[in-house]
């Protein structure tokens, strides 16, 4: 009485691995977007000798074991996992390896504003990255303080009020494997498979 039958099929790589017995790449995004941060942090570092996103201390090493897409369409879900990817790709930059490599210094500079700078300077297209960014951040601004006109913003970009939570969150880790891919291509100089 408590078996509850599955809904839905398998996937098409789990058919393959589990029925085929083939190894295959996985298509979950929480994966794709963790192994291309991992990737792309070792690539980096060996090509600058600086790692772009600073390596996390022991008591945040959580923050990238456990992101996930969320497990309902509860708010404090969705909000926990935007802080998590917020702290990996913008909370992390690291500023002070990039200052060093921008020309002049601006009062009152952030993060995001410094790595705009940055790509630019080296011929980067930035707006696309600094949007999305930027729009992160207003979300996980929403998630240490009241939820406010940036919070409305950023909701309204990644079409919050649209679709559930756990799908707008599968975007965002779409759009944020896209940024490493960009930032690969145009630094490091790997190709897409």
């Amino acid at each position: 009485s408590y078996n509850v039958p599955p809904e839905g099929g398998l996937s098409r790589g789990c058919y393959q691995r589990s029925i085929l017995g083939m190894w295959t790449a996985t298509e979950n995004p929480e994966f794709v977007f963790k192994s291309h941060f991992a990737q792309f942090q070792e690539k980096w570092t060996k090509k600058f000798g600086w790692p772009l996103f600073l390596p996390l201390r022991d008591d945040d090493q959580h923050l990238l074991a456990t992101l996930r897409i969320p497990l309902n369409d509860e708010q404090a879900e969705f909000d926990g996992q935007v802080l998590a990817l917020a702290k990996l790709i913008i909370d992390s930059l690291n500023e002070a390896e990039i200052t060093k490599l921008l020309a002049n210094k601006i009062e009152n500079e952030k993060g995001i504003s410094k790595f705009e700078r940055f790509l630019k300077l080296n011929g980067v297209k930035a707006e696309p990255i600094v949007v999305f960014m930027r729009n992160l951040y207003g979300l996980r601004h929403g998630v240490g303080h009241r939820k406010g006109d940036s919070y409305e913003k950023a909701a309204k970009f990644f079409g919050v009020d649209k679709q559930p939570l756990k799908d707008v969150f599968v975007e965002i880790l779409i759009m944020a494997t896209e940024l490493l891919q960009i930032l690969d291509r145009r630094f490091i100089g790997t190709k897409d498979k």
